[in-house]
């Protein structure tokens, strides 16, 4: 058990030390961080926009929902499409990138798996 905390003592030492690794975990970090706040913010856009539709006095005669959310729920509609889009891109850059460092040791191995997720 000691053995295997000082082996990865040494490990995090080794990437602490390079720029560039440094530079690929804190944008793992940021991309995570993106993900987890624009899906947050589809939820509280899409609990928003359910209770305006139910609160609302308005006419909901539309003949398809997409017309009747683009006329009624402009702002909500295109944030919440805006937001989940964003929050799966960078969900999946994010796993790209941790791809590409847990196979750094193989380095054609690791950009073939970098290359398939976001293909």
């Amino acid at each position: 058990m000691a053995r295997d905390v000082s082996a990865t003592l040494v490990y995090f030492k080794q990437i602490k030390k390079s720029g560039s690794w440094s530079v690929l975990r804190n944008a793992y970090l940021l991309l995570q961080m993106i993900a987890f706040t624009s899906e947050l913010s589809v939820v509280v856009l899409s609990t928003s926009a359910v209770a305006k539709l139910q609160l609302a006095a308005t006419s909901h005669s539309a003949t398809t929902l997409t017309e009747l959310l683009i006329r009624e729920l402009e702002y909500e509609y295109v944030g919440v499409r805006c937001d989940f889009n964003t929050g799966i891109f960078a969900f999946i850059l994010a796993a790209a990138l941790r791809v590409r460092f847990g196979l750094r040791k193989a380095k054609q191995l690791s950009w073939v798996g970098v290359r398939q997720p976001v293909s």
